[in-house]
């Protein structure tokens, strides 16, 4: 094997190690992103709305692909309430990321106004990407996604905000409402530089001119 040829192979390790090390980790970086424990382990939480086993008669049942049967959940009985959790993720080393997150929800509400679920995705506490969904009724699941491809140098953050408004607005209405998430999923890479492809070209376009000394 020749010299040049060790040296192409060399710079092909080098670029393959690195781009392998600036994976963040598993695919979902989000722990319990689907609240598979059965809790709020993972996540930081305020005000009354938690987890809960989707076993009710208003509930939707697990969001689509998933395997077990918790959700995130604010549920209101002639009352309202209210919920925020989230979950920052650090990445190692500064620089330019591409983040894909994607989860489902269900906004449940028979009498309320205004229950709502909003996702938001933070880069080093600024809000890129967000989602707003207000009243809707029925327990079917809907998808939500978000992405942000941009420089990070400490954190990505994800926020949920769910509110149930089950105040009895209309006399004779239910008072009842129920705002669900579940399922969510947090992906990110961070982008190759320019430069290691350029290390990589140099290296390639040397072997003819060394051939050609050799040759002379």
């Amino acid at each position: 094997m020749t010299r040049a040829v060790l040296i192409v192979l060399a710079l092909t390790l080098v670029l393959s190690g690195s781009t392998q090390a600036r994976n963040l980790g598993l695919p979902n970086q989000l722990m319990n992103g689907s609240w598979e424990l059965g809790d709020l382990t993972g996540w930081t939480a305020e005000y009354e709305a938690g987890v809960k086993e989707l076993n009710g008669i208003y509930d939707p049942g697990p969001a689509p692909g998933e395997q077990d049967n918790y959700a995130y959940c604010a549920e209101a009985n002639f009352d309202c309430l209210r919920g925020i959790v989230t979950q920052e993720i650090t990445v190692a080393t500064p620089g330019d990321y591409g983040f894909e997150f994607n989860g489902w929800y269900c906004v449940n509400d028979w009498s309320g106004l205004t229950s709502s679920v909003q996702f938001l995705l933070l880069a080093d506490g600024v809000v890129v990407d967000d989602y707003l969904r207000w009243q809707d009724t029925g327990t079917t699941w809907h998808q939500v996604a978000l992405d942000y491809h941009g420089f990070v140098s400490g954190s990505m953050t994800v926020r949920i905000n769910v509110y149930a408004d089950g105040d009895d607005h209309y006399p004779g209405q239910s008072g009842y409402a129920g705002v669900f998430v579940d399922g969510l999923d947090l992906e990110g890479r961070l982008t190759p530089e320019p430069a290691s492809f350029l290390v990589l070209l140099g290296g390639l376009a040397a072997i003819p001119r060394r051939k050609r000394v050799q040759a002379s």
